[in-house]
């Protein structure tokens, strides 16, 4: 129709990084520079065994995204496919500007992990896979 715009359609963003860590915080002094705290890969379990629950920080940094869309985070364990843990969708609005970086920080309060092993750290953008990190288990 003649003077409506058509909603833009999202399109899933490029992930330039995507750290598993503790925390993440911005530089006083300088927002386009973060300090990342406790960056792994690896997670030890303690004496009391398994099923074994972990809190993490999911931080990412994308580019080239466009529209409006939801991001989630999602936990899968390698061996089997699995799914360990599914987070809340996260609201995202990309600018027009594909060079810009749109950072996100994801906590993931607990996730229970069954065994020892390896599994995926997933990012999920509209329904559709986008990037995975390993995550060591022992």
């Amino acid at each position: 129709m003649a003077g409506q715009e058509k909603p833009r359609r999202a399109i899933a963003p490029f992930v330039r990084h995507m750290l598993l860590c503790d925390d993440v915080r911005p530089v006083t002094g300088n927002q386009r520079k973060v300090t990342v705290y406790g960056l792994t890969s690896v997670l030890k379990v303690g004496q009391s065994g398994f099923p074994a629950r972990f809190g993490f920080t999911v931080y990412l940094q994308l580019t080239a995204g466009r529209g409006a869309g939801n991001g989630r985070i999602v936990v899968v364990d390698a061996e089997d496919g699995s799914l360990c843990y599914e987070g809340q969708d996260h609201p995202m609005t990309f600018s027009d500007d594909p060079l810009l970086l749109y950072a996100a920080k994801i906590r993931i309060p607990s996730c229970e992990l069954p065994r020892a092993g390896l599994y995926w750290v997933e990012f999920w953008y509209e329904g559709m896979f986008v990037a995975r990190r390993p995550l060591l288990v022992r």
